[in-house]
């Protein structure tokens, strides 16, 4: 129930032990305990409660109708409500080969970045239709709801430091909004309790996407990686280990081993949905976001999905699953020495998007001098339009020309005094 919902209980209707579940905002599920002391026993047939803040700005249930009506008419001050379900906008995408998908909206919080007491609204399209065009090609709209993903995937505001039992709220909301039933969404333990300088939270789900061109129908498995409000995991973005150390190159340890866990966890959840027969026919979609830390982490992990269940897997060559991998200001955690695509299929990560700000400092973590790098495609903001991809070698050390960096981009980034960004900015900021 929302904020001045009314709740009629009748004399028989609750014993001690028996619970309403009511909802601050987007679906926070919390547990209302009812015992023999309630004041609608003095009533003769029922009595109205209703959902109120109380003086902690905590959902309560009430009988007083006046303090319902003050949390209705004044804004909830440490979380707007949202929506679990979306609604349908009017819109429609139209795929490549012109078949047309309903474009549903619907309202997500995440945490505001000036309040730490409070979660934002923001508002975000969605269509199956996204996943029915080519993921080697950069989409604006399924970015644009990606970004809304990675953003809800940051730890919610709510509870602060002191309590983490609803930091997933947020994301499990968004899941559900774009299809997910709450019974097939899984939520790592790390996202329950106080992050680790080694933890990583994510979040998995499923649904049923279903073809307009030939009829199929898909498994769709969206994953977002807790990408703000880690705590000290930042601790792990800066470990490098070995990096490129000749004869013992590999990838950046920190994005790794996340990488390893949430691959461990993806394992397990296709295992225990039974997708294995989907997975077998080429009927798995796997949707990847995550930005900052996440992105990092996306980034290898859409990887890794590539190799192990996609265009780069031996055991599903003949019927590879789809990977769409979105990642916001993305730091390097990969390296040519790990990058399977080199040896066999160079556009095999043509379907990892990395949104890049050139004059962010995050996606200069891990640093190329020391041989690392994104893989997959990077998109520079500000910048033009999206075309062919191409791909760039650099040398980190250009003294001795090593360690080597083999990377791909298909748009020239705009500096802030150029003509290009000063037409187009006033557009930027619609």
């Amino acid at each position: 129930y929302a904020p001045g919902s009314k709740i009629g209980i009748g004399v028989t209707d609750w014993k001690e032990g028996q619970r309403i579940t009511f909802a601050p905002g987007n679906f926070n599920a919390k547990l209302f305990y009812c015992n023999n002391q309630l004041a609608h026993r003095k009533h003769k047939n029922s009595t109205d409660y209703y959902v109120a803040l109380n003086s902690n700005n905590h959902l309560v249930i009430t009988s007083n109708a006046s303090q319902a009506l003050v949390a209705v008419d004044k804004p909830i001050s440490n979380r707007e409500t949202s929506k679990t379900k979306t609604e349908k906008s009017g819109f429609e995408y139209v795929t490549k080969d012109g078949k047309s998908y309903d474009v549903n909206y619907g309202f997500v919080s995440s945490p505001s970045h000036t309040d730490e007491t409070k979660d934002i609204v923001n508002k975000y399209f969605y269509s199956d239709g996204y996943f029915f065009d080519d993921p080697t090609v950069y989409n604006t709209h399924l970015s644009t709801f990606g970004m809304n993903l990675a953003m809800a995937s940051a730890d919610s505001n709510i509870g602060s430091h002191s309590d983490y039992s609803y930091k997933f709220d947020n994301v499990k909301s968004m899941l559900m909004g774009m299809g997910c039933k709450d019974s097939d969404i899984y939520i790592s333990p790390s996202y329950i309790v106080k992050p680790t300088d080694s933890s990583i939270g994510f979040a998995i789900g499923k649904k049923t996407i279903t073809s307009k061109t030939d009829g199929k129908e898909y498994t769709l498995v969206p994953i977002a990686i807790r990408s703000y409000g880690y705590e000290k995991e930042w601790a792990s973005n800066m470990t490098l280990d070995a990096g490129n150390t000749k004869g013992l190159e590999d990838e950046a340890s920190g994005f790794k081993d996340a990488r390893t866990k949430v691959m461990n966890g993806i394992r397990s959840y296709l295992s225990a949905y039974g997708l294995d027969g989907q997975l077998s026919q080429g009927r798995v979609k796997f949707f990847l976001v995550g930005f900052s830390r996440g992105s990092a982490t996306a980034n290898l992990t859409s990887k890794a999905l590539v190799d192990e269940y996609g265009l780069l897997s031996d055991k599903y060559k003949e019927n590879p699953n789809q990977v769409f991998g979105y990642c916001y200001a993305v730091p390097a955690g990969g390296t040519d020495y790990c990058d399977t695509s080199l040896k066999k299929n160079k556009k095999a990560y043509y379907c990892i998007h990395n949104i890049i700000n050139k004059v962010d400092l995050t996606p200069m973590v891990a640093p190329k001098e020391m041989g690392f790098k994104r893989y997959g495609v990077d998109h520079f903001v500000p910048g033009n339009d999206a075309g062919t991809v191409k791909s760039s070698i650099e040398y980190g050390n250009e003294n001795n020309r090593s360690p080597k960096l083999t990377t791909f981009y298909d748009n020239t980034a705009w500096l802030t005094n150029s003509q290009n960004y000063k037409t187009k900015r006033p557009a930027m900021l619609q």
